[in-house]
């Protein structure tokens, strides 16, 4: 008896999980698909916007994303930093059930360049001999 009226509320608990996971999944997809774009393309700021712009799409499409699922890729007026939107349509499998049939997954990443003034300090250069004294 306990178990016939528990059955469908962990039935429904595991459905419920199954697809938080799918649009969880799709979500971290589409998050390391966008910083790694907006890197690769800050390697060309400030000197070339337009080539950040591309190849921030070209790395974005190289890791998995649809060209239409890139919403936006934009350089700031002063070319220091770059900026991608991405949005993927996932659907639901069990939330059918329910009347959900699926939603929208947005990913935001950014990257930038600062200058060293901006640092106070522990600022080392990489690939130094960590015997290296510094001024």
């Amino acid at each position: 008896m306990v178990l016939a009226l528990t059955l469908p509320v962990l039935l429904g608990s595991i459905a419920l999980c199954t697809d938080v996971g799918v649009f969880y999944f799709n979500w971290l997809q589409l998050q390391k698909a966008a910083d790694a774009a907006v890197l690769a393309g800050a390697n060309y700021l400030p000197r070339d916007p337009s080539g950040a712009v591309t190849t921030a799409n070209s790395y974005a499409v190289l890791n998995g994303v649809a060209a239409s699922e890139i919403v936006s890729t934009a350089v700031a007026p002063d070319d220091m930093s770059i900026s991608m939107t991405l949005t993927r349509t996932v659907p639901a499998y069990f939330a059918r059930v329910l009347g959900l049939v699926g939603g929208p997954v947005t990913a935001k990443a950014t990257a930038g360049l600062r200058g060293v003034s901006t640092v106070r300090s522990g600022l080392v250069p990489v690939g130094i001999d960590s015997r290296t004294t510094y001024t």
